[in-house]
């Protein structure tokens, strides 16, 4: 296997914009006379609480466990984004110190 063609990607988010983002999706398509737009129900995404508050989601935590054993084994370094507004790229090795916006 060559380890250099796997990308890890992940795009943060914190959950109070996930939520609204859900909300606004659901709003939109009850508005177009459909039945509402994706919806994410607040107690599923609530799960998704980071265990620590250095970061927004517990999957950022996953991503920094399991980025720092991936490069161990000679993975690429994950690609982190911040999509709360325009998505921007936030360096690996300043992500994993802790991210939360």
């Amino acid at each position: 296997m060559r380890l250099h063609d796997i990308r890890i990607v992940f795009v943060d988010v914190p959950l109070s914009v996930s939520k609204g983002r859900a909300k606004t999706r659901y709003m939109v398509g009850l508005n177009n006379f459909d039945l509402g737009g994706r919806w994410v129900p607040s107690f599923v995404a609530d799960k998704q609480k980071a265990k620590s508050n250095r970061f927004n989601t517990a999957n950022a935590e996953t991503l920094v466990s399991m980025g720092s054993k991936l490069e161990a084994e000679g993975f690429p370094t994950p690609i982190v984004y911040d999509n709360t507004d325009i998505a921007k790229k936030i360096d690996f090795n300043e992500f994993r110190k802790g991210y939360r916006e």
